[in-house]
């Protein structure tokens, strides 16, 4: 999966995801051998482009084992996480609330039991 994420011009982001020896690999290049790399691998990408940064960092996703306990529900971050891509994990924060606030519509005990454990 990749992702090109347009900044506040002239910049840009590429996401590159790879396996973590090829990684290495590519962190370990200079600017030059990686544009190449990038040139080789997107070729769909417009216009002359140089480096300004590279970094490599691990993805991680985790979950909480309950997102309610007693009248308490955790939503968004809080209850899970996701590599930060593209928003989605403030789009899946947005899903939360949509589910709770569902799950909580024309109900008088906002945190009965039986309607947290539905979300």
């Amino acid at each position: 999966p990749i992702a090109f994420l347009p900044m506040q011009a002239p910049y840009a982001n590429l996401i590159w995801y790879q396996d973590s020896d090829t990684l290495a690999l590519l962190a370990k290049m200079s600017n030059a051998q990686l544009k190449a790399q990038i040139e080789a691998y997107f070729f769909e990408l417009p216009g002359d482009f140089s480096i300004c940064e590279k970094a490599v960092f691990p993805l991680t996703r985790q979950h909480a084992n309950s997102y309610s306990k007693g009248r308490v529900v955790l939503i968004g971050d809080a209850a899970h996480t996701i590599n930060p891509l593209a928003g989605q994990g403030v789009n899946l924060g947005f899903k939360d609330v949509a589910a709770l606030a569902h799950c909580l519509e024309n109900q008088l005990d906002l945190g009965a039991f039986s309607l947290l454990k539905a979300y």
